[in-house]
């Protein structure tokens, strides 16, 4: 795995070598915020609190009916999206508070690459973890087997803070940053031009490098709500 890491970062476009601008860096934070305050996830947010705190056999069923009554995109990406909030609603306060507590570094985008690959490398505790939230995680392993590409579809800062380090989904979500990394988007998707696409997905990328970062490495000494160890 290291060398496999070490490989990417070698092969990494240039762009990934340059520090991260600060005008970038806040504009990723006030993303991230918009997300967390934004109306529309709060009431998510409150579903998502009503709908999990059923016996995992109820809202699997609701989740499957939803599923089979619509392949509808927006259906599938909402399932997803509801689930994540979920694992994250008792920390909602410090995902907010944490995120506004980032101060900008002058640092490159391949060093917080190669620290959140670290993290990997070190190991997390499955303990961390609630045993709601352990079960969340364990049904979305299976609904985005061949779906993973709705992960990319919602905000890079709920994908970061919700997906625990431990878990294969945290896994595979890494494994196609890698790919995009060394400029493989075949997963996406993008109405736009090849060179629009690309530059779009590599500030995409960048940016989702960054959440998972605050998330997991950057204030790792913190006590409450982080999955960090």
């Amino acid at each position: 795995m290291q060398q496999k890491i070490k490989s990417i970062l070698v092969n990494a476009p240039r762009t990934e070598e340059r520090p991260i601008g600060s005008a970038v860096w806040n504009s990723w934070k006030s993303r991230s915020l918009s997300y967390l305050l934004d109306k529309r996830t709060i009431r998510l947010v409150s579903g998502a609190s009503l709908l999990f705190s059923a016996p995992k056999s109820q809202w699997i069923q609701v989740f499957q009916r939803m599923d089979i009554s619509s392949q509808l995109e927006e259906s599938l990406r909402e399932i997803v999206e509801l689930a994540l909030l979920a694992c994250v609603v008792d920390r909602w306060s410090f995902l907010i508070d944490r995120l506004m507590l980032t101060s900008y570094e002058f640092v490159t985008t391949s060093r917080l690459y190669n620290e959140v690959h670290n993290l990997v490398q070190r190991g997390c505790r499955e303990e961390t973890i609630n045993s709601k939230e352990k079960g969340i995680i364990e049904y979305l392993e299976v609904f985005l087997h061949n779906r993973l590409y709705l992960l990319w579809e919602l905000s890079p800062v709920l994908a970061a803070f919700a997906i625990p380090s431990w878990s294969n989904l945290f896994r595979n979500y890494l494994t196609e940053l890698d790919r995009q990394v060394t400029g493989d988007f075949s997963l996406t998707r993008s109405d736009s031009s090849t060179k629009e696409r690309k530059k779009y997905r590599e500030c995409d990328v960048a940016e989702r490098i960054w959440c998972l970062h605050v998330c997991h490495v950057g204030g790792s000494d913190v006590e409450s709500g982080s999955f960090s160890t």
